[in-house]
């Protein structure tokens, strides 16, 4: 039986590896804040401190990170991707990212004689639980093909769309065909009102594209309110759940109809 590996366990990671897990594979999971592992190890799986150690203990290893600065960082730092990787071994990335960077990772990931598939998938929370995602590959064709039973617990089909890029490009079409405007309200509690917070939020906010603001609460929380298109939203309370390890993330309100109109995301007293 293959070794899996899972890297990053936020909203979409932590089903999708527990579904492997759930089928009898042999799963190890890294996360960047290492607690959000916990409840995986629970379940039967292995941990390793690094995406290198990761990469090098596992056949072919997945990533769900929340968008392409991450999924970048991910393979490039030091202890990344790229360390762990030798020859033959299988990268995934399920993330949601742009062809351009899918294609840097890529060449990254070949030059070192590994292989590549991009597998973004149409779907959120709930299919990925469910175990009914869709994923959109595109890369090494062999890689599909040994990752197939994987695809086959964490969605309901899986298509092979050719060179690395289609799978991105067919990414960005759904999210445009299917995307609706929606308005949320995040509620984070967990001594998180330092300025190193509300300073990473705002980054991580800007940098997925969505609009709104964050501001501290006098219960010692934090509120954020925000609007933007559903796979923004999506990468952004990913970001969220992967922060600090003591923080709690409730989401408060989803509206689906009426934006108030936001033109930039900010900091609020």
């Amino acid at each position: 039986m293959k070794k899996y590996g899972f890297l990053g366990l936020g909203i979409m990671g932590q089903p999708m590896a527990a579904n492997l897990l759930k089928a009898g594979f042999n799963v190890t999971v890294w996360n960047r804040t290492a607690n959000k592992c916990d409840a995986l190890i629970k379940k039967g799986a292995l941990y390793q401190k690094t995406p290198a150690q990761v990469v090098a203990s596992s056949d072919i290893t997945f990533a769900m990170v929340s968008d392409p600065v991450a999924a970048k960082e991910l393979c490039f730092d030091k202890q990344g991707v790229l360390e762990g990787l030798r020859q033959g071994k299988g990268y995934i990335d399920v993330s949601t990212v742009d062809p351009q960077t899918s294609i840097e990772i890529s060449n990254a990931i070949v030059e070192k004689g590994g292989r590549y598939l991009e597998a973004p998938v149409s779907g959120s929370k709930k299919p990925a639980e469910d175990g009914t995602l869709v994923f959109l590959c595109a890369g090494d064709n062999s890689l599909y093909e040994e990752a197939i039973p994987a695809f086959e617990f964490m969605g309901k089909k899986s298509f092979y769309l050719g060179e690395t890029g289609f799978g991105a490009r067919m990414k960005l079409v759904i999210n445009m065909m299917s995307d609706k405007c929606i308005h949320v309200n995040i509620r984070i509690s967990g001594s998180v009102q330092g300025v190193g917070f509300r300073y990473a939020a705002l980054r991580a906010a800007r940098r997925t594209g969505i609009k709104g603001y964050i501001r501290n609460l006098p219960d010692g929380d934090v509120f954020i309110e925000a609007e933007g298109e559903r796979a923004q939203l999506d990468a952004f309370v990913s970001w969220c759940h992967e922060g600090p390890p003591y923080a709690k993330v409730e989401i408060v309100k989803v509206n689906e109809s009426g934006w108030k109109g936001f033109t930039d995301f900010d900091i609020r007293s």
